[in-house]
């Protein structure tokens, strides 16, 4: 009987191991994701201005998507949200 406990509690903790990853790996998504939708947005008010996007380094295009997400955390909270979803980090384990 203490091999069953045993075995169970090896595949417990592997289980929360794994949904730690998990959860990291939500974040990590949530805030590329994040970074992916301000540079877009950054890129098209380049665009909008009839400049060319191609005139700006990658490091100016990434700075400004920065000030972005600052400017519009719900971006974040956006991304969050799909990460939440993508990961099943909702479901009840």
């Amino acid at each position: 009987m203490s091999v069953t406990t045993k075995s169970t509690t090896k595949d417990e903790r592997r289980a929360a191991r794994m949904a730690e990853r998990r959860a990291i790996q939500a974040q990590i998504a949530a805030r590329v994701w994040a970074q992916y939708a301000a540079k877009k947005v950054v890129k098209k008010q380049i665009s909008a201005r009839g400049e060319r996007v191609a005139d700006y380094s990658h490091r100016d295009l990434v700075l400004r998507a920065e000030e972005l997400l600052k400017e519009q955390p719900e971006m974040i909270a956006e991304a969050w949200a799909r990460a939440r979803e993508e990961f099943g980090l909702d479901q009840v384990v």
